[in-house]
């Protein structure tokens, strides 16, 4: 097995990943616990959101804010504006609150139809982070197992997949961009995950540092791809700040870059984000840099894929890293890096468990 080379020069689809070696012997067993436990996490997952879903209070002290957002945005009232007693926006991009309120015209206004679209969101994420290692392995196993340690990673994020707030819409949206540029490295799909990106920065502005470091990649590629991806970003992301800067006066750039870029650093997250935060998936992250090295040392061809990879983690960690060291940055914000680090373990459980030399 070797990790799939995406197309470069053309547009044609980037040639698939040899098929899977059969198992390790006496690795039958272990693939089959822990694809068990893999898939018994996103079911307790599922259960417990269905089971959350229909509460008439809030699940997280910020949804009836999400919610008021919503009907802000329902009303056709600006988001950003001067704060005042009937409403103060916040400190985050604007995407989730219009989708919510296509979802709440349907299904009314309130917890629930927010609720669901975090749910729905949140599996897309474990779709995405399921198929980047799919696409590298052909291994659905291994696919299973990564969204399987995602899943798992609920408690770890502050139970906040099934809430109503931005970060599950904002993990598919990334998750999928980081698919759609391993996938290809062609201009036109250059351009297409540019705006994926340019979605899950909308939804989030922590998209910026995975953003940002998925340029190298491209500027390796070439020059047209990278001229493709850059200025995909520059329009979108950059455009989008101008234009909802002279819609709202200069509020929005207020509340979404100046406000977040104000809060306090918390001198104890400086370590305690490497000794607690990341504690609980180190043994993960260890196997998915071990089976990544496993990789590294079979071909130099597999080197372009580890590249990419190891780039994309360095921006999800960045990402998350950056958040928590702001007072403020609660446990949903290291769910990005989680999910960079349940990409790592499916490809390095693949190779350790389910695939010889």
């Amino acid at each position: 097995m070797t990790l799939a080379t995406p197309a470069v020069e053309d547009e044609r689809a980037p040639a698939p990943a040899p098929a899977a070696h059969p198992p390790a012997p006496g690795g039958a067993w272990a693939r089959w616990v822990v694809g068990l436990a893999a898939g018994g996490f996103i079911v307790l997952y599922v259960g417990v959101a269905l089971a959350r879903v229909r509460s008439p209070i809030e699940l997280e002290w910020m949804e009836g804010g999400v919610v008021d957002h919503v009907r802000q945005v329902m009303a056709g009232h600006q988001l950003y504006q001067r704060p005042s007693l009937h409403f103060v926006p916040y400190i985050y991009t604007p995407l989730y609150y219009y989708v919510g309120a296509a979802a709440s015209w349907v299904g009314g206004v309130g917890f629930v139809p927010l609720r669901v679209l975090s749910i729905l969101s949140s599996l897309g994420a474990f779709a995405a982070v399921a198929a980047l290692v799919v696409s590298e392995t052909r291994d659905r196993w291994a696919g299973l197992v990564a969204a399987g340690l995602f899943a798992a990673c609920y408690h770890l994020g502050g139970t906040w997949f099934d809430v109503a707030r931005v970060d599950s819409l904002f993990l598919a949206l990334l998750f999928t961009a980081i698919w759609m540029a391993r996938r290809s490295a062609t201009t036109r799909a250059a351009a297409a995950t540019a705006a994926v990106m340019t979605l899950a920065f909308l939804t989030k502005q922590t998209a910026l540092l995975p953003a940002l470091s998925l340029v190298p990649i491209y500027l390796w590629r070439g020059r047209r791809p990278a001229v493709a991806y850059v200025g995909g970003l520059a329009l979108g992301i950059g455009g989008s700040t101008l234009l909802l800067d002279a819609i709202s006066s200069g509020w929005y750039s207020r509340y979404v870059f100046g406000l977040p870029t104000g809060h306090e650093l918390v001198p104890g997250k400086y370590l305690g984000f490497w000794t607690q935060d990341l504690w609980p998936v180190a043994l993960a992250a260890a196997i998915g840099l071990v089976g990544i090295g496993v990789a590294w040392r079979r071909s130099t061809a597999e080197r372009p894929a580890i590249g990419f990879y190891l780039a994309v983690m360095v921006g999800l960690v960045a990402s998350a890293y950056s958040s928590r060291l702001h007072s403020g940055g609660f446990d949903n914000v290291l769910l990005p890096a989680y999910g960079g680090i349940a990409v790592l373990f499916g490809i390095g459980v693949h190779h350790l468990l389910g695939a010889r030399p």
